[in-house]
């Protein structure tokens, strides 16, 4: 699954636009991108954690 089928099962699911749900995936992973930058810890209950790359 790639960013724009992700933004289209979310749209459908949440009855977002297309437009609303792309923003929110962006949202979610500049907050992920911004944590790893800061050399912190990302998890996620049942799939597991991101760590950053040294």
């Amino acid at each position: 699954m790639n960013q724009k089928e992700l933004t289209l099962v979310i749209a459908k699911r949440f009855f977002l636009t297309q437009v609303e749900s792309k923003e929110i995936i962006e949202f979610i992973l500049t907050q992920i991108t911004d944590d790893l930058r800061k050399n912190k810890r990302v998890y996620f209950r049942e799939f597991g954690s991101l760590r950053p790359f040294t």
